[in-house]
């Protein structure tokens, strides 16, 4: 076993371990539950985000465009549901690109390991058929981040915006490199269901 010496050995080993702590929530990648419509946790659902200051919005003009399950308006900070589909799992896409906006401020949290293990077959075939390379990180991080079981995806947020009671939910003061968390390369993304035009950060 290495000792450690220096104050940089110390440093290290600390963000190693802050590195860890953050990558344990993801064994529950693609659980059951997570895909599973619980119409009982949508009211903490649409909290979790409001409290961020994003609004949430169920149908829109928008949502009659065929194959649109929802998207992200930049410019008002709104999460768009539209009525169809896994409503729980659009929230929580789009809403990551809300998180991506402002509390990110278009840089991606995840590293490019998580993302190669959250993906399905069928979500990388989807994303490079539809995104291009500038945009195919964000809209891979939101895929995987709406698999999360929910007390993953709250430990990721919290990452992300910071803690509630912290000092601001819209610029953390704990950003992802002080997380011990590896910068992936970044692009915009776009919302899932065809909603490229909606926005994402």
């Amino acid at each position: 076993m290495r000792t450690l010496r220096t104050v940089g050995d110390c440093r290290q080993a600390r963000l190693l371990l802050g590195a860890v702590a953050l990558l344990a929530p993801l064994g529950g990648l693609m659980a059951p539950s997570a895909r599973a419509a619980d119409p009982g946790d949508w009211p903490a659902l649409v909290a979790m985000f409001e409290q961020r200051g994003l609004k949430v919005v169920v149908d829109a003009p928008r949502c009659q465009e065929r194959d649109l399950f929802g998207f992200y308006e930049r410019s008002q900070r709104r999460i768009i549901v539209c009525p169809r589909g896994n409503r729980r799992e659009t929230l929580l896409h789009e809403g990551w690109h809300g998180v991506q906006a402002v509390c990110l401020r278009g840089r991606p949290l995840l590293p490019k390991e998580v993302l190669d293990r959250g993906l399905t077959a069928r979500d990388r075939r989807d994303l490079d058929r539809l995104y291009g390379p500038t945009a195919w990180n964000r809209e891979a991080e939101a895929r995987v981040m709406a698999s999360l079981q929910l007390s993953a995806y709250r430990t990721w947020l919290e990452a992300a915006c910071g803690p509630l009671d912290g000092p601001s939910t819209t610029h953390p003061a704990a950003g992802p490199q002080s997380l011990g968390i590896s910068q992936p390369a970044a692009g915009p993304p776009s919302g899932r269901g065809g909603s490229a035009a909606g926005g994402g950060p």
